[in-house]
């Protein structure tokens, strides 16, 4: 039997929240060693509290419920993006994936509450593994306030000058 740490609880509530997570996400948020994580993760999925997916060659990726093959790389960016913003102090007051926005047909990536001055601002976010796609916004931009768009592509964008 393994006893919950309070940093168990915040991995699991993180893992609730991004879906999945590899190791050294888990590691830049929760620990301050590799070895340390790459045990305590040891300890939690023997145990059954996550679960491990195993690839050769790449990192494992924990996670809690269930893992579809086809939004792996997406939500790894989107979990690597989150990591990102909490290891740099960005205020996340609410961050939640699959959003759909409401009166509308549209289903973001995520939806990102930050706090900043004491002021809440609202972001959408997308991960494009190809391109932007934002062509779907702007079929129900009437119907919807205004919300940002965060942008998250693994691609190396050229911009015209």
């Amino acid at each position: 039997m393994v006893i919950l740490t309070d940093r168990d609880r915040e991995i699991l509530e993180t893992l609730d929240i991004l879906k999945l997570m590899t190791s050294s996400q888990i590691q830049r948020l929760f620990f301050t060693t590799q070895p340390g994580c790459a045990r305590r993760l040891k300890q939690l999925t023997n145990h059954k509290i996550i679960k491990v997916h195993k690839e050769q060659f790449q990192e494992n990726i924990y996670y809690r419920k269930k893992m579809l093959n086809q939004q792996r790389k997406s939500g790894l960016l989107l979990s690597e993006f989150y990591v990102l913003c909490k290891t740099n102090n960005v205020n996340i007051v609410e961050f939640q994936r699959e959003y759909t926005i409401p009166n509308t047909k549209i289903r973001a990536d995520g939806r990102m509450i930050v706090g900043i001055n004491n002021v809440d601002y609202e972001f959408l976010i997308e991960v494009n593994l190809t391109h932007f796609d934002g062509w779907k916004y702007e079929k129900e931009l009437p119907k919807m306030k205004f919300h940002p768009i965060i942008s998250i592509s693994p691609c190396k964008r050229k911009y015209s000058e």
